[in-house]
């Protein structure tokens, strides 16, 4: 008992020796669009079919299994033409750095999935 009175004083002195300190406060973006369709790909069948791909053959006709409806079921082109999705993909992370960079303490961060980068690679290889 006595040694966690110690550590719990020792964690509240130290935790007040920092309080003189300052806070900084960083932005994290993290940019996400899951594999719509992960059936192998047609191209590349040791891969999943990205988004490209995936609409190329959902509008085609494939990726029917018997079902009479294509897949993937959603509408790739709409999600990944949304405003909101094609500013924070391309410019609004840069924009919003360039805001701050003039605050000496300012910090960001932009962390992108590695599916989506794949994905909007694969609609700009059009």
């Amino acid at each position: 008992m006595r040694k966690i009175l110690f550590f719990v004083l020792l964690s509240l002195w130290a935790f007040s020796m920092n309080a003189q300190k300052k806070v900084y406060t960083t932005y994290l973006w993290h940019l996400q669009q899951p594999i719509y369709w992960s059936e192998k790909g047609q191209v590349n069948p040791q891969h999943y079919q990205t988004v490209k791909e995936s609409q190329d053959i959902k509008n085609a006709g494939g990726n029917d299994y018997g079902t009479g409806v294509s897949h993937p079921t959603n509408n790739l082109e709409e999600i990944f033409s949304k405003a909101d999705r094609v500013q924070a993909y391309q410019y609004s992370p840069k924009d919003a750095v360039d805001l701050i960079k003039g605050h000496t303490n300012a910090g960001a961060q932009v962390h992108s999935s590695g599916c989506l980068i794949e994905n909007v690679n694969s609609l700009a290889d059009v």
